[in-house]
């Protein structure tokens, strides 16, 4: 028995080595490091530091760091402005990326504008989601990209890019969502991918995880494709310490905004030698704080000194440009974007009347997303306001109808009070809507600025940035539409806020009110009926239930009793005897009353005349 009991236990033993051996014999580990980046938003001072942390990852793990930015560098700050992009474009080939995504501040630019960064850039550019909401750009930019594939010792990884778009167009024809459309394009890449050998993929979007729907977040994304093994996402600006690790196992990582902080999103692969299988070990994401508005506080970090030296010599150069005054504000202006995007503010007023002025319109609109801060009391250089408006744009004069005003303006307030990034300031009109409905039925009334109520049938000529059309109207109208080119945003801006400035003030209009709908509509339902009173005759409880009212009593001045001129008519004589008759059914003794009345009546004017005939 004990020979029977050992050699089982000597063969089971052999078994188990033999199976530990065929999936552990020719198998490899690999670490992947990802330094990631979003909305940096043309903060340069960042770059030297992605570039510096980089340099230490591949000091232990050398041929296995890349470095991906998921989208909105290229715009929001003197850096960016000054040379429309490029200088971005060029930092980002001196830190080495490897690819980006478009983000939507990217592709709000003019065509050849993004044109040129696309081609100054020496490491591929993702999203070709973005066709639908602007149709000609990848027929002008071919160079645009779905995706990348990079080989880490024999591991094919593929980036898949997927940035923000507000089309509900289909690649199969089927119906569907906005989310479901960009879930049907990211499958469609990782198709193209696997036919290319690659085994592992990873999504670079530019979606974010706070849109009030749901379906447009990456959340979505990863709920919908739990073959994806990780999302490097951006746009909402949301900081992820550690990342976000969904139930079906996909990580999303975000660092926040303006370079702030870094990411680095580690892989641990096990690759089979004898198959093409791979197999995730270990995923992780983590944040290292690098800067605090502009100001380095990360010492661990060297910064790359050529990079450095780069951003340097750039802002050396903008300096006398950047450095002169453009206006002097008495009041702080509110940019701030928990503010803008959900309120109106004296900035958004501002802004918005510099809009309408420009392009002598009735209306003006200044998109909450494209004011991008405060301005504290005091001078504002031209290097400031880059920071504050986002890039440069051409003022767009458009003839639309009051009720697409009308529906426009539902847009922007569907989501109030929430941060909202299609908010919009508005100049020429007062809105007042009651939140408490749904969205898209919230307005109770617009009132032009000579005081009238708006015609939706009248036409009305409105102005508002190129790069916005889609922002409060989101249904390709406006893309469509005639329109006049009536300037740039920063030489008008600039030109009203010269004339202008001394008379900023930190109070609001209070050209968007919130009101109680139900309240207002059942006091103008009174004030109307008290109206109408005034101009009926008044009717006692029998009088209403009679089928003819009684005219109202009365001796004004010039009128008999029954308030009509002496010289018309009577026209409600008909009714008093249709009253007497009723009264005198409904009581007998009344008519009794009656006759006895005239027959005295009659028995005094008898007396009366014979009195007379005497004399």
């Amino acid at each position: 028995m004990k020979k029977k009991m050992t050699g089982l236990f000597l063969g089971t033993m052999a078994l188990g080595l033999s199976l530990f051996a065929t999936t552990t014999v020719g198998a490899k580990e690999i670490k992947i490091d990802i330094v990631h980046t979003n909305d940096v938003h043309g903060h340069a001072g960042a770059w030297p530091y992605v570039k510096g942390l980089a340099n230490q990852l591949r000091v232990t793990n050398p041929n296995n760091v890349s470095i991906i930015d998921a989208g909105d560098a290229c715009a929001g700050t003197a850096f960016a402005s000054m040379s429309d992009g490029l200088d971005v474009a060029r930092a980002m080939n001196r830190v080495g990326y490897d690819a980006m995504v478009l983000g939507n501040h990217e592709f709000a630019m003019a065509t050849q504008t993004l044109k040129n960064i696309v081609n100054e850039a020496n490491f591929p550019i993702l999203g070709v989601n973005v066709v639908q909401q602007v149709p000609d750009l990848l027929t002008q930019i071919p160079e645009i990209q779905g995706y990348i594939i990079k080989d880490y010792n024999g591991v094919k990884v593929a980036f898949l890019g997927l940035t923000t778009s507000s089309t509900s167009e289909t690649i199969s024809g089927k119906k569907q969502s906005q989310g479901d459309y960009r879930v049907e394009v990211i499958e469609s890449l990782r198709n193209q991918a696997k036919a290319e050998g690659a085994q592992i993929f990873i999504g670079v979007s530019h979606l974010g995880d706070t849109d009030p729907e749901p379906t447009m977040r990456s959340t979505y994304i990863a709920e919908k494709c739990p073959w994806l093994t990780a999302i490097i996402d951006g746009h909402s600006h949301t900081e992820h310490p550690n990342g976000v690790l969904h139930d079906n196992g996909v990580l999303v990582g975000q660092t926040g905004e303006y370079g702030n902080n870094i990411g680095v999103m580690s892989l641990t692969l096990d690759k089979s030698e004898t198959d093409a299988t791979v197999k995730v070990l270990a995923k992780s994401d983590r944040l290292i704080k690098i800067m605090e508005k502009d100001v380095p506080v990360n010492n661990s970090i060297t910064p790359d000194t050529e990079v450095k030296n780069f951003v340097d010599e750039v802002n050396a150069r903008n300096e006398a440009t950047l450095s002169e005054v453009m206006f002097t504000t008495p009041v702080e202006l509110i940019g701030d974007k928990p503010l803008i995007r959900s309120r109106e503010t004296n900035f958004g007023d501002i802004v918005a009347d510099a809009y309408r002025v420009a392009g002598n319109a009735d209306i003006g609109f200044a998109a909450a997303v494209t004011i991008r801060a405060n301005a504290a009391a005091g001078p504002i250089t031209y290097g400031r306001l880059l920071e504050l408006l986002g890039s440069e744009q051409r003022l767009l004069k458009y003839h639309v109808t009051g009720q697409k005003v009308w529906t426009m303006m539902e847009r922007a307030l569907s989501e109030y009070p929430a941060v909202w990034n299609d908010f919009q300031q508005i100049s020429g009109m007062v809105v007042e809507f009651d939140p408490t409905k749904e969205g898209g039925k919230r307005i109770y009334r617009i009132t032009m600025a000579d005081g009238k109520q708006i015609d939706l049938k009248k036409t009305y000529s409105i102005i508002l940035r190129e790069d916005m059309i889609s922002n409060p109207d989101n249904t390709g109208d406006l893309e469509s539409l005639p329109r006049e080119s009536v300037g740039t945003v920063y030489p008008k801006f600039i030109e009203y806020a010269k004339a202008h400035a001394p008379s900023f003030k930190a109070e609001i209009d209070n050209r968007l009110l919130v009101v109680d709908m139900d309240k207002l509509k059942a006091e103008e339902a009174a004030k109307q009926q008290e109206e109408q009173g005034k101009d009926e005759p008044k009717e006692t409880d029998k009088d209403k239930a009679s089928d003819t009212p009684i005219p109202p009593t009365g001796s004004d001045k010039g009128s008999d009793n029954t308030g009509q001129s002496p010289t018309q008519p009577t026209k409600n004589l008909g009714g008093k005897t249709a009253v007497l008759v009723k009264k005198i059914a409904e009581n007998p003794l009344f008519l009794v009353v009656i006759v006895t009345a005239l027959s005295g009546l009659g028995f005094i004017f008898k007396a009366r005349m014979l009195t007379i005939k005497e004399k």
